[in-house]
């Protein structure tokens, strides 16, 4: 007589599994597309600034920091427009050509890099961690396309192994993007919705690739023990 409870569970267990893995793909796939966003968008650092604080366009006392750009709110009550976006190489070199007027102020390079160097701070932040970015970003789409191809059958633990360093690599670059901030005089900064997304589709990848690696040693471990028993009857 043939027990059919155990290919019911095994039946229903595999069919677990596919609807597992079909909403992961869809939910990696989503991660993937939230990453250009997140490194173009200006939501990564908010400033608020003192009158004595960091040098601004026509003294704007907010400003949104991306790791390439700009956006800066507020006037000097005059004539002068604080609404204004740009790179942020281009608002150092702004600051230098406003500063070193030797007309009126006649500055030291040491005074002029003392007020304007934290704008080059802020963009070679950016860039280092745009890289970082971008090298967690490729690693974890390997992953993706290993876990997709049949090699997935026969190496299964590599495309865990690619979530595990993509989603590390990314939470590290946000890690080393808060470290390299300048920290100017008189103001205040706040993160942004953008470094926040991308903790938490590293955490994911990280998480997600960990459980893969987890999942197939404890399946290892308990074909092992299944061989054992065999053998020994």
């Amino acid at each position: 007589m043939v027990d059919g409870t155990a290919d019911t569970d095994i039946g229903q267990e595999s069919l677990n599994k596919q609807g597992w893995h079909k909403a992961a793909l869809i939910l990696i796939i989503a991660m993937f597309a939230l990453i250009p966003g997140s490194i173009d968008s200006d939501s990564w650092l908010k400033l608020h600034i003192d009158y004595d604080g960091l040098w601004t366009p026509c003294s704007a006392l907010n400003a949104d920091i991306g790791l390439e750009t700009f956006v800066t709110d507020g006037d000097d009550g005059y004539s002068c427009d604080g609404h204004q976006k740009g790179s942020l190489e281009r608002i150092y070199l702004q600051c230098q050509e406003e500063i070193s007027d030797v007309e009126r102020n006649n500055p030291s390079e040491k005074e002029i890099e003392d007020i304007c160097g934290h704008w080059n701070n802020f963009a070679e932040a950016g860039k280092i961690t745009e890289s970082y970015i971008l090298i967690g970003t490729f690693i974890s789409f390997v992953g993706l396309l290993t876990w997709l191809s049949p090699l997935s059958k026969v190496y299964k633990l590599t495309h865990n192994l690619f979530f595990c360093a993509g989603g590390g690599v990314i939470v590290f670059s946000v890690y080393t993007w808060n470290r390299m901030l300048p920290e100017p005089p008189e103001t205040y900064m706040f993160w942004g919705l953008a470094p926040i997304v991308l903790i938490l589709i590293g955490t994911a990848l990280l998480i997600g690739g960990a459980s893969g690696l987890v999942e197939y040693i404890n399946h290892s471990q308990s074909n092992s023990s299944y061989s054992t028993a065999t053998q020994e009857e």
